[in-house]
């Protein structure tokens, strides 16, 4: 039986590029067209990834996604982006 640190480390290879489709993308249904997903798989996915981490990365609204101050950080430290990108 994996730990729980072995399942997260093993599901944050597919979760990242999903996280920065999201990113890239400023919401979940352009992402998910992007990678071949549907928005709701991809939200999961980015949710099993703040499970995964413990922090929320995203502010979502029925109409808007913005990075929290967490998800920033993640981004920035990925070398994908800064908040001045967005």
């Amino acid at each position: 039986m994996m730990s729980f640190i072995e399942q997260s480390l093993t599901s944050l290879p597919r979760s990242l590029p999903r996280f920065l489709a999201v990113v890239e993308y400023g919401g979940f249904r352009a992402a998910a067209r992007s990678v071949g997903s549907s928005p709701s798989a991809l939200s999961h996915s980015v949710a099993g990834l703040e499970a995964s981490v413990k922090v929320q990365l995203f502010i979502r609204t029925t109409r808007n996604v913005s990075l929290t101050e967490a998800g920033e950080r993640l981004c920035g430290s990925l070398g994908a982006c800064t908040w001045s990108d967005r």
